[in-house]
């Protein structure tokens, strides 16, 4: 093996894992030398031959192939199907990671720079909180966005109240494993306890009292869910909703930013089914729903094609004085505009086939399978394929979970 076989491919992985909470244009480069590397080496070619052979692998394919062929529907705009199947192509990256995933010490690495860019986003967070000054790092207030009200950092709230979480449960995850100890646990070391307690107290903080990301309130329910099934099985799902319900009964009644988002959306919720404010957050996102079940109805077996989905909703979207829109704000109603019955089935087959492989073993199931949850219920209230951080995230953890779940 000469020296250019023996750079690791996951350090760039860890480098686009680094920079996902942060810009875009880094993980584009990182990934693209994470797949050079990769194929330097003969082994990850074998490798990907029996990739390819997995179901899960041709269900991806299946549904990849399929959204390219409705560019023969009339209903579709080139430039919208251009847009929409670049997004899409980019599940093609999770066959050819899996390859860069070598070892349990690989999927560590990319975690840990994962984290560690988002313990950067959080203390970053605390400074806008505070009103710091933070233009050196590229973090500048636009009215709505960085400031003491809402100080998120590089990402809008709903991408960071999203990361938080999966922060947040990844840091719990390391307290309890130093508290405890375990299989996959590191010795105890009380530095450690006290910097991962610091860490959830503050991430927790920071998730539902000073950002406004209300996605990311939500997704933090499935972190008590799945405490209580890795401690008592089926019989925890009823402890970690109870969990749920009292964490998320108390922000409510405590934290004066919860309360008031909430009080809010259900104002908006009423103003809409009046009529007296339809372009409200939360009025756009139930005109957004409505208009695209509606075009739903009009192709459900086939949809419109990936590219139709404006010329779609733009007749209903209309009677509600609104703007044809090409994002629905929900990957799963999107997918039933785009691809029918027919593509929504394809993306939960692979969906219900990467879980089933996430509890192949203790690892993944750990790991891999809550945040997998994560985006599950994220989907229900935004198109994580659509956005391009959120659906890197997804394809790195797919392509660890692809190794773990065979191999480890």
């Amino acid at each position: 093996m000469n020296w250019v076989q023996r750079i690791n491919p996951a350090w760039f992985l860890a480098g686009a894992a680094f920079f996902l909470p942060i810009k875009p244009a880094p993980v584009n480069l990182f990934i693209l030398l994470a797949l050079v590397f990769t194929y330097l080496k003969p082994e990850s070619w074998r490798l990907l031959a029996g990739i390819a052979r997995r179901t899960s692998t041709l269900v991806l394919m299946a549904l990849v192939v399929f959204l390219l062929i409705t560019f023969m529907y009339g209903t579709n705009d080139p430039s919208l199907y251009s847009d929409f199947l670049s997004k899409y192509g980019r599940l093609l990256l999770i066959p050819l990671l899996i390859p860069a995933f070598h070892s349990a010490q690989d999927r560590l690495l990319v975690g840990q720079a994962f984290l560690a860019s988002m313990a950067i986003t959080l203390t970053l967070s605390y400074m806008v909180w505070l009103q710091v000054d933070l233009v050196a790092f590229g973090v500048v207030s636009d009215g709505e966005y960085a400031i003491s009200s809402n100080p998120t950092v590089f990402k809008k709230h709903i991408t960071h109240n999203f990361f938080m979480a999966i922060a947040l449960y990844f840091w719990l995850l390391a307290l309890g494993c130093r508290v405890k100890e375990g299989r996959y646990c590191q010795p105890k070391n009380l530095v450690w306890v006290i910097i991962y307690a610091v860490l959830v107290v503050a991430a927790f903080i920071n998730l539902f009292a000073m950002v406004d990301g209300r996605t990311g309130w939500v997704v933090f329910g499935v972190i008590p869910l799945v405490f209580g099934i890795q401690r008592f099985g089926l019989k925890g799902l009823v402890a970690g909703a109870a969990a749920t319900l009292i964490i998320l009964g108390t922000a409510y009644f405590t934290v004066d930013n919860v309360q008031q988002r909430i009080d809010k959306g259900i104002q908006e919720v009423s103003d809409f089914r009046t009529g007296e404010d339809q372009k409200s957050s939360v009025g756009e996102r139930m005109m957004l729903q409505i208009s695209g079940g509606q075009a739903f109805a009009d192709a459900p077996l086939l949809g419109h094609g990936i590219g139709g989905v404006r010329n779609a909703v733009a007749p209903y979207a209309s009677e509600f004085g609104a703007e044809p829109f090409q994002n629905p704000h929900n990957q799963y109603l999107l997918l039933l505009i785009q691809g029918g019955i027919l593509g929504l089935g394809l993306y939960l087959a692979f969906i219900l086939l990467v879980i089933r492989g996430s509890y192949a073993n203790e690892w993944s199931a750990l790991h891999i399978a809550p945040v997998l949850l994560m985006f599950v219920v994220g989907n229900f209230l935004n198109s994580f394929h659509y956005d391009f951080s959120e659906s890197i995230a997804f394809i790195l953890l797919i392509s660890a979970l692809g190794y773990s779940s065979n191999h480890a």
